[in-house]
This record gives C-alpha cells, sequence and structure tokens, in this order.
C-alpha cells in the first residue's frame, strides 16, 4: 500500500513555483523538532506539521494551538526557528482542492 500525501502547491502572483508543503504525520515528523516545540510551548498541542521542499527552500511548519491561539512555527534545515503569526496569509485563506 503506498502512502497518500496532502499537498499544497505555491506560486508567486506572477505564476511561478515556489514550493510544495506535504503534510507529515507519525513517524514521518522529526521528532528533535517536536521536543523544541514541547520545550518551547510545554501547554500547546500540534496540530499539522508540513514538509516545505522547493528548488530553493527545504524545512518544516508545526501550527501550533497555545492558549486558543493557532500560530505557526517555521524551521529551516540551519535549526532556526521564525513563528508565523496567527493572522498570517497561510491561516487566513486556504482552499482545499481534493481529488474524490
Amino acid at each position: 500500500m503506498e502512502k497518500f500525501y496532502y499537498m499544497t502547491a505555491h506560486y508567486t502572483s506572477s505564476g511561478n513555483f515556489e514550493n510544495f508543503e506535504i503534510a507529515l504525520h507519525g513517524k514521518d515528523v522529526p521528532q528533535n523538532l517536536v521536543q523544541r516545540v514541547q520545550n518551547s510551548y510545554p501547554n500547546a498541542t500540534i496540530s499539522d506539521v508540513y514538509e516545505i521542499n522547493g528548488e530553493r527552500t527545504f524545512g518544516y511548519i508545526f501550527e501550533v494551538i497555545d492558549n486558543g491561539w493557532l500560530f505557526g512555527l517555521r524551521f529551516s534545515l540551519n535549526g532556526s526557528m521564525k513563528i508565523i503569526p496567527y493572522d498570517d496569509f497561510r491561516f487566513r485563506s486556504r482552499i482545499k482542492i481534493e481529488n474524490d
């Protein structure tokens, strides 16, 4: 049986491809990053994890719920972590397209 991945493609306003985000689950989620999230936000729940890959980018995004607020944490390959605020475009404008 093959895994089915939920994938999001990102494009620039001029239509150029930027990257894919692939939903990760279970053992595919980097446990060292899970530990960093838990250490930084001990009362938070990780709702979703995505791998980002494109021609010039690679990393992970953890969507986190802490004290009722949904926000993101973006990890780059060098280990740096950047907060994606709750009012960011990624949380305000989602269009879901699925195959039936």
